[in-house]
């Protein structure tokens, strides 16, 4: 759908446009598109103009009851945990922070001594907390005793498939479920029973490569890096590289290959994309983080530009 100058413009099939094309995306119609429709109505009305959206059918509003999982079924899942993962969960379970804060969350978030945790925008990383309520929560005792064992591993990803999916096989019992392939998309499937008693199906990537962080940039200052590969397509796959003091503002449109090096621990990543609107072909090398490192992260552009360094925030998660 085109972009529309002027409000006046907007149709009633727009609206269903956008409330149809945001439904592919996955979003639910009964929370988030019941809510869009709201907010949509609400800004006709404010600006005085024919509503478009007083023709759009109302959306019934659902509210999904929380699912709580028993004392025996977070014992089961965290047994299926290694020590990372046991620290990173019970600081999920205890704390409450939502996706997206755990995702981009730092270790200067975490305030050991005062057994804090706080939550603020990244916009490194294009990330505002939802309504701007940046807070701070308070941990246990026991869950801050879990992460000061792990002062070098903040940033890694919430959910990642291809763990998850070992997570689900571990924790539901081997012998209730089965991997019955591969599709077309290179994704592990499968089905699991669940707590319910139902079958349920799960999607794993073989390959992954994620990774947010900083890192000096080529004439000072800092450089933000950002890389996302999974050969399942759980998510669309982006590079993103800025560095400001070098008028660098990169981001990837193409990838044409991806080559993991098991010994190096590290991911070769090429393709197409921009440099500040212009096109340019690059080249990544990622390695991954451990207990000693960050990660370190090298780019290299047709134009000229090219940068390596440790990330000194972040980490680059390979898989």
């Amino acid at each position: 759908m085109a972009p529309k100058a002027d409000a006046r413009q907007i149709t009633t099939d727009d609206v269903k446009r956008f409330l149809a094309w945001r439904k592919s995306k996955g979003f639910d119609p009964g929370t988030t598109l019941y809510t869009d429709r709201v907010i949509l109505h609400n800004f006709f009305s404010k600006l005085k103009l024919d509503n478009p959206v007083k023709e759009v059918p109302r959306l019934p509003r659902f509210r999904k009851k929380s699912v709580a999982y028993t004392d025996s079924e977070l014992k089961k899942f965290f047994a299926a945990c290694d020590a990372w993962e046991k620290a990173f969960f019970a600081l999920a379970l205890s704390s409450g922070l939502r996706r997206g804060e755990l995702k981009t969350l730092h270790w200067s978030d975490l305030d050991i001594a005062r057994k804090r945790v706080y939550v603020t925008a990244k916009p490194e990383y294009q990330f505002t907390p939802k309504d701007w309520e940046e807070r701070s929560v308070p941990l246990t005792r026991e869950v801050a005793q879990l992460m000061k064992k792990h002062p070098h591993m903040m940033v890694v990803r919430l959910f990642s498939p291809r763990r998850a999916a070992s997570r689900i096989i571990n924790f539901a019992g081997a012998e209730t479920n089965k991997v019955t392939g591969i599709n077309n998309r290179g994704c592990m499937v499968g089905v699991y029973t669940g707590s319910d008693g139902n079958e349920h199906g799960f999607k794993a990537g073989l390959r992954e490569a994620d990774g947010d962080g900083e890192e000096a940039g080529k004439h000072g200052g800092i450089a933000y890096m950002h890389v996302h590969e999974d050969d399942c397509i759980q998510q669309p796959d982006r590079e993103d590289y800025s560095d400001p003091n070098s008028r660098t503002d990169f981001h990837s449109t193409q990838v044409t290959t991806v080559t993991y090096d098991n010994v190096a621990h590290s991911v070769t990543i090429a393709g197409l994309g921009t440099n500040n609107g212009l096109p340019v072909a690059f080249t990544i090398i990622a390695v991954g983080s451990n207990l000693v490192s960050r990660g370190i992260f090298s780019i290299t552009l047709s134009d000229g530009y090219s940068n390596s360094g440790s990330l000194f925030t972040g980490a680059i998660t390979l898989q």
